[in-house]
């Protein structure tokens, strides 16, 4: 593991945000580095947000721990997650849900759904799928879902 994705985790730890084994798990197997565009590779153990493109940004770890421990995810749970930009958050949720569990990250930005499954890729999450969404931000045809995160708002 990437020395300086321990010390993102540990810091996540001593604000008390990582409490799940499952999450902490997560964390530590899905890098953040691996989703986000070339040149912030430098700044993705950062405790901030940082720009995708498009006017979007993947989302601080603190505020991505926290919605994550609150949604309780677990084993076998179907889930939508929504804003899926550059599938991070979809990812931690498909290693959370797996074996059984999926997750559907929808994204508005064409681009950014390419952005987001060519990232996916990376960690060959069968149970993880990127969908390109239209005007509304939703995924009824597999409904219902058990869970679902919001990272996007109008």
């Amino acid at each position: 593991m990437n020395e300086n994705n321990e010390i993102l985790i540990s810091h996540l730890k001593e604000k008390e945000l990582l409490n799940s084994k499952e999450l902490e798990s997560a964390f530590r197997i899905i890098d953040r580095a691996d989703f986000v565009t070339e040149d912030h590779k430098v700044e993705a153990y950062e405790d901030y947000p940082l720009l995708i493109g498009f006017g979007q940004t993947i989302s601080q770890p603190t505020t991505v721990a926290f919605m994550l421990e609150l949604l309780d995810l677990e084993k076998g749970d179907k889930a939508l997650d929504v804003g899926s930009g550059s599938g991070w958050t979809t990812a931690l949720i498909a290693e959370i849900v797996k074996p059984q569990g999926k997750v559907w990250g929808v994204e508005i930005i064409p681009e950014l759904v390419e952005f987001g499954r060519k990232n996916l890729a990376k960690h060959k999450l069968p149970n993880a799928e990127i969908i390109q969404a239209g005007k509304q931000m939703g995924l009824s045809e597999h409904a219902p879902y058990d869970k679902a995160a919001s990272w996007s708002y109008p």
